[in-house]
């Protein structure tokens, strides 16, 4: 009798901990609209990437939809119209204020609100990603549901990685991808690594490392000896704790 009921205890831990894991359901959601074809398909590869990418378990969640009128910027009460919905399959649009809506939102692990850039827009395509962090103890114990990209609504360039760029700015909305200062000391400079194209394929690639409170791209120009114009897409957030991923596909 022990050991079965030993048994049964061993089969319910396991049953606990190897509860199905699944994609994570990143949406996004713009209130101007659709973006130009080429960044659109972007978005929607990228979306896909996350889904694939990053694994989650099914949990209850503490974010209601009113919180989007009450946090979110952009579409702050009483912005009360229609925005367009894409998710990793397909884009549609709805009410924000609709029941659809809310049962789309209660269904997504993160929703990604669009709005246009408001300022410090140049000539290159640009996006800054972030969330909002309630004060609430049990809601900033979570992934946050509420993420925004501010977006530089710039000509559309034909060569450009729109994919990187929206995979790299969600990232920062999951809280990815920002050295904190405590943690920025770094032993290796450089590695190699296989860079993910929005195709599928892949190539070698090398991921360098910089530690710096100097401007990024006065650091990285030194560092390669090169002072050509094709590193203009370096950027770090104030104090260098940030380099952008993605410029390191230009050609050094």
């Amino acid at each position: 009798m022990q050991i079965r009921c030993l048994l049964l205890l061993i089969l319910l831990v396991s049953a606990i901990s190897c509860s199905p894991r699944r994609g994570i359901r990143v949406v996004a959601v713009n209130k101007d609209g659709l973006f130009p074809k080429r960044v659109q398909s972007s978005l929607e590869s990228a979306l896909k990437w996350f889904e694939n990418a990053i694994l989650v378990q099914d949990s209850s969640s503490s974010y209601v939809v009113d919180y989007v009128g009450k946090f979110v910027p952009g579409y702050l009460t009483p912005f009360a119209g229609r925005v367009t919905i894409q998710t990793p399959n397909k884009v549609f649009s709805l009410g924000i204020l609709s029941d659809e809506f809310k049962t789309l939102f209660e269904y997504s692990d993160v929703v990604v609100f669009i709005r246009a850039k408001p300022f410090g827009c140049g000539s290159q395509p640009q996006a800054f990603g972030g969330a909002m962090r309630p004060k609430s103890e049990i809601l900033r114990a979570s992934i946050t549901k509420l993420a925004f990209l501010e977006y530089c609504y710039n000509e559309v360039s034909d060569t450009f990685s729109y994919f990187d760029l929206f995979r790299h700015e969600i990232l920062h909305s999951l809280g990815y991808g920002v050295f904190e200062p405590h943690d920025s000391a770094m032993s290796v400079r450089e590695e190699k690594y296989q860079w993910k194209n929005e195709d599928g394929t892949e190539s070698t690639a090398t991921r360098h490392f910089f530690n710096t409170n100097q401007p990024a791209l006065d650091e990285v120009k030194k560092y390669f000896g090169c002072d050509s114009d094709i590193l203009k897409g370096v950027e770090s957030d104030e104090g260098g704790m940030h380099l952008n991923e993605y410029i390191f596909q230009v050609s050094l």
